[in-house]
């Protein structure tokens, strides 16, 4: 059985599924007029064929159909909200940074997951670390050129000296 459900009844939906209320949903959340939600979510109940709310006069709940239904939209937005989201992303071209460290270079926290991503002005770029010598630090490393390198650096006492002379 195939029944066609557009996102814009889904999201009305779970709007008033999670406030329980129509008009805060209405006004609130989907920025609509409250008479159009009740008809979208009326629509939605016919188009199923089963009650997805217990309506009364200050508040609404959930119906069994209409909890099991709130769960699976829920999951169906999220899912599509990140569905979107990575094709804009890969629209806007991601980028791929490898960096090399010293074996002194304590990154442990980093160095277990070796990748992981980060955002910078929007752009999503996947990190990969790379174990690497400093005889050649900018080789290659796999396919990859090394483009960032993290390495020690000296520590100098920068406290002014406590003897005067």
């Amino acid at each position: 059985m195939s029944i066609n459900v557009d996102l814009d009844r889904l999201k009305s939906f779970v709007a008033v599924g999670e406030e329980l209320h129509f008009t805060r949903a209405a006004q609130n959340r989907l920025h609509v007029s409250q008479p159009w939600l009740s008809r979208s979510v009326k629509s939605l109940e016919q188009k199923l064929g089963v009650q997805l709310f217990d309506r009364h006069s200050r508040h609404v709940e959930l119906t069994p159909p209409g909890r099991r239904l709130l769960y699976g939209a829920r999951k169906i937005l999220h899912d599509f909200d990140r569905t979107v989201s990575a094709v804009v992303r890969d629209r806007k071209g991601n980028g791929h940074l490898t960096v090399g460290y010293s074996p002194y270079v304590d990154l442990r926290f980093m160095i277990e997951r070796r990748s992981c991503s980060i955002c910078v002005r929007n752009r999503v770029f996947m990190l990969s670390l790379v174990n690497c010598t400093f005889s050649s630090p900018t080789a290659p490393a796999g396919s990859r050129k090394i483009r960032a390198i993290a390495a020690p650096t000296p520590v100098f006492d920068r406290a002014p000296s406590s003897r005067m002379q």
